[in-house]
């Protein structure tokens, strides 16, 4: 999508139009990140977060992101890397688009990268970018995470944990073999994630078997 033209910040200008009074313009360069420019803009024409990406999101004609309705499914598309470089926040996808969303629908390297790694068209809303932060944030912490898929599970017997190893046996220190077996597992799940150097876990619960897949490179 196109930005407004000129040397100065897009963000600035979208700012500029809707602004009512006076306002000092920041000296941005036009080459600045959306995310560094962001709240900067916004304080400098007395923005909040929403206002501003209410007026991104009206510019553009795109929808304002609505973090609380993503679809966990949708993050499991692209890998932790890739949302963070390009900051966006996997928000939907059916078989016809991905939606994400993101402080800077100019990104052209973001909608090529996203879409060529999910194979389908990229859809952008507008959301701050420290909106967007703590959505990654509380998406990809492994304990976040891992406490989230765990939640619902009370107490459980040891002999009802059994951990398939297909590069050997895990050593396991006291402290370990002293805990909970949910605390265990929890434990060796999040070792063996950071060991492969995954950036997600993924744990899918069965009637009588579960899976624990690590997404490592993408795959």
């Amino acid at each position: 999508m196109n930005p407004p033209g000129g040397s100065v910040h897009w963000l600035v200008r979208i700012a500029e139009r809707a602004s009512e009074g006076d306002h000092e313009r920041p000296e941005i360069s036009a080459g600045a990140s959306a995310a560094d420019a962001w709240s900067v803009v916004a304080r400098s024409y007395d923005l909040s977060d929403d206002d501003l990406a209410s007026l991104v999101a009206d510019y553009f004609r795109l929808n304002v992101a609505d973090m609380g309705r993503a679809d966990p499914n949708a993050a499991m598309l692209i890998p932790e890397t890739m949302a963070r470089k390009h900051r966006v926040f996997p928000l939907a996808e059916d078989d016809r688009n991905f939606v994400v969303a993101t402080c800077d629908p100019t990104n052209v390297e973001a909608e090529s990268a996203l879409g060529f790694s999910t194979g389908r068209p990229l859809l952008f809303e507008v959301a701050a970018p420290g909106v967007i932060q703590d959505a990654l944030d509380a998406r990809f912490s492994p304990e976040r995470a891992v406490e989230t898929l765990l939640g619902g599970l009370g107490d459980v017997d040891e002999d009802a944990v059994k951990l398939v190893e297909e590069l050997g046996p895990e050593s396991i220190s006291e402290d370990d073999v002293s805990a909970t077996p949910v605390v265990k597992l929890t434990n060796l799940i999040i070792r063996d994630a950071i060991t492969a150097g995954a950036s997600d876990i993924h744990i899918e619960p069965g009637r009588r078997l579960g899976a624990v897949r690590y997404r490592v490179d993408g795959v």
